[in-house]
């Protein structure tokens, strides 16, 4: 939930929670993968170690950043959740980050989301 948030979206997002249920604010967008769909403004890309990540990789890495858990993310992607623990190892040393703080960081710092 983003701190600038109006009244009626930290009910929605309050009331959801209280239903054990994970919950994401509206106004919370990432980026697409997809250079294409970027702004051509280079500042804004992300950084050669994101070239990196397979197709693979680049689905899971938005479901860490928002705080899935690796059986919710392997249920949504039809994987096992051994192949999404290999994926996040994977994305964290290509990244060169060693904690879910620090991609989350990593993310907004290469523009991957957006607020």
């Amino acid at each position: 939930m983003l701190t600038d948030s109006p009244a009626t979206e930290i009910l929605r997002v309050l009331h959801v929670v209280a239903h054990d249920e994970l919950c994401l604010d509206c106004h919370l967008l990432l980026r697409p993968s997809d250079k294409r769909a970027m702004p051509s403004d280079t500042a804004s890309l992300p950084s050669p170690r994101y070239d990196k990540l397979s197709a693979r990789e680049r689905e899971v890495l938005p479901l860490v950043i928002l705080g899935y858990g690796n059986k919710q993310i392997a249920q949504r992607l039809f994987i096992s959740v051994k192949t999404v623990e290999s994926h996040k190892g994977n994305i964290m040393r290509k990244l060169a980050v060693d904690c879910h703080c620090e991609l989350v960081r990593y993310a907004m710092r290469h523009h991957l989301m957006t607020f």
